[in-house]
């Protein structure tokens, strides 16, 4: 896994201070050495916030953060190495105290030769380390780029990627949503002689598309002409038994001791006796249609709508879906859902017209992104509501990371960027687990 560098160099830190303040360190004799060993971690470490942000694009930065990470990795070691060889010499010196009446004389000396070479050997590999960050503290005056940061600690919250049903207020803002809305329910309540009908809201990652699906499942129309209504999220590795007993259970049915596919199929287009409406959230592939859900929906005994959220319009179309596209947001819609979302229900007219200058540009980087927005709308909350603040996060580097994935818009990696490195290494830790995992 991915080492975030300033959450190692602090953990090293720690763990030299807790080491040098014992007896361990004076009775191998290498006190001075590590105290001088933390100090040089201590103060090129103000220095890391700002080489990990710019690492990405500049490739000399990068190597000399790529090289301090191979010191940390051998400062640990050593460390590791300086605590079990402490607690040996502890050991052995409760058994051969200086004082003793009767001594073993053969193991006394053998044990002193392993102490001293032990002594030796660790102290030249201190100096080494030594000598190594020396060299790279040198080496950091050539890139004055480099900004001495102060570590502070934050509190970040991270949201699930699991979607609900349920509709977040200060997530609707504009007349663009309530008229898609409008359109969109009209059609889906509307009387045909089809078993059922699959619209697709098609849009890029962070748009609104399960904001507007939300908004259409719990409109009053929806719920009165359905009375089966089923929200699944779907995710890009899901489960087929998991994601048709979620169905069936939504759904009012009872799958008992039903567990392959095909008895769960049976099951669920036995329970869609009442009209219905499905909403698939997130679909990754037409499979989970063509291969699944289609044998229970055609063989119900009732008809229904289905209604899938994807950024692939190729998906849509394969299963068969009426597209309608979602556009990006203008710039003052973006703006009343910062406004929303940083100052909720105040009303401190002055303190937001203040700061509106620098809010209208910061959203006009999210271009046209709602999560993108959300996101930014979580930093700026964590922060001062002033113009200081403010322009730090407008003009931080994370805007234009050239070498960030097209749909990983500039305001997620500055979110990222916003975490305390303790916190990034456990976000980190996080990815190891694949989609929708229970943690």
């Amino acid at each position: 896994m991915a080492m975030i560098l300033g959450a190692f160099v602090g953990r090293c830190v720690d763990r030299l201070s807790e080491f040098i303040g014992g007896e361990m360190s004076m009775m191998l004799g290498v006190k001075d050495e590590l105290k001088k060993l933390q100090r040089r971690m201590e103060r090129i470490s103000g220095f890391l916030e700002s080489a990990e942000r710019k690492r990405h694009e500049d490739w000399n930065i990068n190597s000399w953060v790529v090289e301090l990470k191979d010191v940390m990795y051998d400062a640990d070691d050593i460390i590791d190495r300086c605590m079990i060889e402490g607690r040996i010499v502890t050991i052995l010196s409760e058994n051969h105290p200086s004082t003793s009446a009767v001594r073993d004389t053969s193991s006394s000396s053998f044990f002193s030769f392993g102490y001293l070479k032990f002594q030796h050997e660790i102290g030249d590999k201190i100096q080494e380390l030594n000598d190594r960050l020396k060299e790279i503290k040198e080496d950091r005056s050539m890139f004055p780029a480099l900004e001495y940061t102060k570590q502070s600690a934050r509190v970040t919250g991270v949201n699930p990627r699991q979607t609900v049903s349920i509709v977040i207020k200060s997530d609707i803002v504009g007349t663009k949503i309530e008229d898609d809305t409008q359109s969109l329910v009209e059609s889906l309540v509307k009387e045909d002689n089809k078993k059922y009908r699959i619209l697709g809201i098609v849009g890029m990652g962070g748009i609104g598309k399960t904001t507007l699906a939300s908004k259409i499942y719990n409109d009053e129309r929806i719920e009165k002409n359905f009375p089966i209504r089923v929200w699944a999220c779907i995710s890009q590795d899901f489960s087929e038994i998991k994601l048709l007993k979620d169905i069936i259970r939504k759904a009012g049915g009872n799958y008992g001791e039903a567990e392959t596919k095909e008895e769960l199929i049976r099951c669920l287009y036995s329970t869609l006796s009442q009209r219905f409406f499905i909403i698939l959230d997130d679909v990754w592939e037409k499979d989970v249609w063509a291969k699944l859900l289609r044998y229970a929906i055609e063989n119900a005994a009732a008809s229904g709508k289905i209604l899938i959220t994807t950024r692939n319009t190729n998906i849509a179309r394969n299963i068969g879906a009426d597209i309608h596209h979602v556009n990006k947001m203008d710039d003052d819609s973006c703006w009343k859902l910062l406004h929303k979302n940083v100052f909720g229900d105040d009303d401190e007219e002055e303190e937001i017209s203040g700061l509106k200058e620098i809010g209208i540009k910061i959203v006009e980087k999210c271009d046209g992104l709602p999560l993108a927005v959300k996101v930014i709308a979580g930093v700026l909350r964590s922060m001062d509501r002033n113009t200081i603040e403010w322009n730090k996060v407008l003009e931080s580097d994370a805007w234009s990371m050239s070498q960030l994935h097209e749909e990983l818009p500039g305001a997620l990696f500055l979110s990222y960027e916003d975490l305390p490195s303790d916190l990034k290494q456990c976000f980190l830790y996080c990815s190891l687990f694949p989609e929708d995992s229970k943690m």
